[in-house]
């Protein structure tokens, strides 16, 4: 019988990459569940197929095995962080004020249970996989690092601000506002902070941060 020429044919062959991207981000989610609630060496390859409906030779075409698709998992966690960071081109010409909204950002990020929860998975596999540890900071903590960096050298100038001093003390802003407050969280000696009192908090360490500059 002769085809309609208004029939649609059902294509064959790879998706199209609008689900290829779906399905790589659900064995990434997937993955990371079964990762935090049992570790890295309590989950297995079978553990994270079966959760994401694929074949385990899937996860070895493209992550090379489980440590592959773990440092995959750990990657995009730390991109997540970096996507709540306040683009520079809408900081102003208030660096108490950019420094407040980054501030804020990245503790409301860290503090979330998720980003916790993954902080907690990342310190534990460091000690046996140091490369995991390198990865999370290198895309996560490290570019924001780099951004404060730029933006501390863009207001007060090269002349008075090299690279290296703005690169070390936003490193030092970074630990004035997270530090304390990441540990805490982390050992369970602080169980929540609202909106308010993370303000509170970032302002007074962003006053104390500019107050060392002027010094």
């Amino acid at each position: 019988m002769p085809r309609s020429p208004h029939a649609t044919t059902r294509k064959t062959g790879r998706p199209a990459r609008g689900d290829d991207v779906i399905r790589h981000n659900e064995l990434l989610d997937a993955a990371l569940q079964a990762f935090l609630l049992n570790g890295l060496a309590g989950t297995s390859l079978d553990d994270i197929a079966s959760l994401a409906h694929v074949a385990k030779r899937t996860i070895y075409q493209k992550f090379n095995g489980k440590e592959g698709l773990f440092a995959a998992c750990i990657e995009r966690a730390a991109f997540g962080l970096v996507k709540e960071f306040p683009s520079l081109d809408k900081t102003s010409d208030d660096l108490h004020n950019d420094l407040t909204s980054i501030g804020c950002a990245v503790l409301t990020f860290v503090l979330n249970p998720h980003s916790l929860s993954i902080y907690r998975l990342v310190l534990g596999e460091s000690a046996r996989q140091p490369a995991l540890a390198n990865i999370f900071y290198r895309n996560g903590p490290g570019q924001i690092i780099a951004s404060i960096a730029t933006l501390l050298e863009s207001s007060f100038g090269k002349e008075d601000l090299s690279q290296e001093e703005s690169l070390k003390l936003a490193q030092e802003f970074v630990g004035l506002v997270v530090l304390e407050i990441q540990q805490r969280a982390v050992l369970g000696q602080l169980t929540s902070m609202n909106q308010a009192e993370i303000k509170a908090h970032v302002i007074w360490k962003v006053n104390k941060f500019l107050a060392m500059l002027s010094e």
